[in-house]
């Protein structure tokens, strides 16, 4: 959805929508609340796709996960 710099053209984002579909299908039957990645890129793609597409699930990155546990 992010890679090859498609993330950084506002222009693409109709089309990351369309193919980010099956991603957003696949985390949908998942019926998870919360979701992690490493990456920035997937962290912005994810987080727009659950937007866009409704899904209720928060975005996180590892970094800000392992972060807060260290608060804790």
């Amino acid at each position: 959805g992010g890679g090859g710099g498609i993330l950084q053209d506002s222009h693409s984002t109709p089309k990351r929508m369309i193919t980010g579909k099956p991603k957003a299908d696949q985390i949908k039957a998942t019926g998870l609340q919360n979701l992690a990645t490493a990456c920035l890129s997937c962290h912005r793609q994810l987080g727009e796709l659950s937007k866009h597409f409704k899904l209720g699930v928060t975005v996180d990155t590892v970094a800000s996960l392992a972060s807060e546990a260290l608060i804790l």
